[in-house]
């Protein structure tokens, strides 16, 4: 569809049947739209019926007649007008005028312009450029792989010069560029971006720059991610082993490790010490219902921001059996993420989250669970401080139902810490909480439950006299977890026939009644083929 064909229309309804402005596009649009027309892409608003240019492609069209002539000694007034008026109308219109933008060349001039000698006007295109591409799937298809090019080459400059505020707002723009979005993954990739993200995080993201920390690897996070609808098959296993072949590990590590130093921080005699003594009476504990007070304010909060980048990628990149060994024999990785959570654990939620995310991974391999294990009372105590977090409790709870699973030892000592019972609590405190993150968490939780409990039957009449089956039997009714809350009731030995559900293991197996237990050779299957007759073909003409 095109403009000049919808304008045309609008017009014939102005001249013909002599309609107002208003009612001539109203009128137009239905007629598309019955047609199933896509009009994404046409400007549909009064100004343009009657001539008149909307600002934003006013702006755009000036900065594409005038872009050849901008020079570093250029006067930038007028461009960085035009830029103010297109990022403006981009973020405070609607998402039409992102489509009216890319559909005008507007993807193309931004990637143009940040590769602008004049840096202020390579700022602003950045911003215009993130504007342009934010939630919206055509305009990020626009990017193509020259464009990720360009912005590879634009941050080795910027690398090169050591300009960090630059390489931060490019970081940016590849997040805008590639997230949820699978091609443009790849294109970063091709264009050698993953090199170029750990040079900046080897060379330039040092201690003092946490800033800068964060934002490589809130990058990396995006492009190892599997977060495109759209595609069924991600290359997201081939950016991981390109970044582990990198050595982002013997990056990393040795990143968090300052950070640890760096910080003012000290963890108390009872959270190094005591940890266990508190875990033991978490069931006991009162856990309210309110948020936990907010931490203390630190000055080091960026520190704080790059702990949780830091911990996000082991979390992204320890997927396999070779990257557990080299992130626990190798680097001393695990001492490393629990000092962490020792640390600013205690502080800050998302350092929490993040870094039991990563003792996620290394717990689901069971060379190393009992070394994961000797921090259990850590994890129950970052739990109960946590307990209005449900994305910090569903990693603390994944964490207890992969260690768990088959491991009768250190079943019985998440017995002994109580766990079972804070499971119990948190449970009752979320069962009404509606949302994808409370999901995921009850999941986590009542799995963690289901694997503590499983071989211990003699805890089972202390655990169903809390009124655990009830709280079962009602999380059963949520779509997000009934399979986990029917796993759990089984394994606590529970009646299960009242739940009525549908496509069990039983029903599942059962056999058809026509099922022939034997197989017997059939008689005369040949003669009876040979009986049936042909059908006549001579009235079919190939085409």
């Amino acid at each position: 569809m095109s403009q000049e064909t919808f304008d045309d229309t609008v017009r014939e309804n102005i001249e013909e049947f002599e309609m107002e402005v208003n009612e001539a596009i109203a009128d137009a649009i239905e007629q598309f739209k019955k047609q199933g027309v896509n009009l994404s892409n046409i400007d549909q608003s009064v100004a343009h019926a009657k001539g008149e240019q909307p600002p934003m492609l006013k702006a755009l069209q000036n900065l594409k007649d005038t872009k050849d002539s901008i020079t570093p000694e250029s006067d930038t007034t007028s461009y960085l007008e035009s830029l103010r008026v297109l990022r403006t109308s981009l973020v405070d219109e609607s998402q039409d005028y992102q489509t009216l933008a890319g559909c005008n060349g507007g993807v193309e001039l931004m990637i143009e312009l940040i590769q602008c000698t004049n840096a202020n006007i390579s700022a602003q295109s950045m911003d215009a450029f993130r504007a342009l591409l934010r939630n919206h799937k055509t305009n990020q298809e626009f990017v193509r792989q020259s464009g990720l090019a360009a912005l590879a080459s634009v941050m080795q400059d910027a690398m090169n010069k050591k300009d960090i505020s630059v390489i931060e707002n490019l970081l940016l723009c590849v997040r805008s560029t590639a997230v949820r979005n699978e091609q443009n993954k790849v294109g970063w990739r091709r264009a050698g971006g993953c090199a170029l993200l750990l040079k900046t995080l080897d060379e330039l993201a040092t201690v003092e720059r946490c800033g800068l920390i964060k934002e490589v690897c809130l990058t990396i996070r995006c492009i190892i991610s599997r977060d495109d609808p759209s595609v069924e098959i991600a290359s997201a296993a081939e950016a991981i082993k390109e970044i582990v072949d990198g050595g982002v590990m013997g990056i990393v590590l040795p990143k968090l490790e300052a950070l640890n130093d760096l910080s003012g921080v000290t963890a108390t005699a009872d959270q190094k010490e005591g940890a266990l003594a508190l875990a033991q009476k978490a069931a006991q504990l009162k856990i309210s219902n309110e948020l936990p007070p907010a931490p203390a304010p630190n000055n080091d909060d960026f520190v704080q921001d790059a702990v949780c980048g830091l911990c996000s990628v082991l979390k992204g990149i320890i997927t396999t059996d070779e990257t557990c060994k080299q992130f626990i024999k190798q680097h001393d990785g695990l001492n490393l993420v629990v000092t962490s959570l020792q640390k600013y654990g205690m502080m800050n939620d998302k350092c929490a989250k993040w870094g039991l995310a990563a003792m996620r991974n290394i717990s689901g391999n069971d060379k190393f669970k009992k070394q994961v294990s000797s921090h259990l009372p850590l994890f129950c105590t970052l739990m109960q401080k946590y307990t209005q977090y449900p994305g910090t409790l569903e990693q603390g709870y994944a964490v207890l139902a992969t260690l768990a699973l088959r491991q009768p030892e250190l079943q019985q000592q998440m017995i002994e810490l109580d766990a079972h019972m804070m499971a119990l609590q948190h449970l009752e405190i979320h069962k009404a909480v509606q949302g994808p993150a409370n999901g995921a968490f009850l999941r986590q939780a009542i799995l963690a439950l289901r694997n503590i409990v499983s071989r211990s039957p003699d805890v089972h009449d202390s655990v169903l006299s809390t009124g655990a089956e009830e709280l079962l039997r009602a999380l059963h009714a949520n779509a997000q977890c009934d399979d986990e809350a029917y796993l759990a009731l089984q394994a606590l030995q529970c009646e299960l026939k009242s739940l009525n559900r549908r496509n069990t293991r039983k029903e599942a197996y059962a056999k058809a009644d026509n099922f022939r237990e034997t197989w017997d050779e059939s008689e005369g299957i040949s003669e009876a083929i040979d009986a049936t007759p042909m059908p006549d073909l001579t009235s079919y003409k190939v085409c």
